[in-house]
């Protein structure tokens, strides 16, 4: 099995969906009719041995799947980590990356406070 076949994170958009108005019917905010989105955004550890993080903190222990973990504008992300020989070279690099989130209409998602 490559790499390029195992996926290690995943990170996706989650559709919160919240209802303006209290007395429209759940057939309206299924139909998208008085009710907004709200779009989060969620990063899961697939069962990696060298971990994913969210500002520094491992979703997971080895080897277990993460629950979907919130990640927001501005964060950095993390997927492994430096693995080195005896003489201390690296052989495997991590990466590391902070990541800017975008919504649908182009506005940046919101940053953690």
């Amino acid at each position: 099995m490559s790499l390029e076949d195992r996926t290690l994170a995943e990170i996706r958009q989650q559709p919160v969906t919240s209802q303006k108005d209290t007395e429209g019917s759940s057939e309206d905010l299924v139909e998208g009719k008085e009710a907004f989105t709200c779009l989060n955004f969620y990063l899961q550890d697939t069962k990696s041995s060298n971990g994913t993080f969210i500002n520094s903190q491992r979703l997971s222990r080895g080897s277990e799947e993460s629950p979907p973990c919130e990640v927001l504008s501005g964060d950095i992300i993390q997927f492994g980590v430096d693995v080195t020989e005896n003489t201390r070279k690296v052989t495997h690099g991590c990466i590391v990356s902070t990541i800017k989130l975008f919504l649908p209409d182009g506005m940046e998602a919101r940053r953690r406070s």
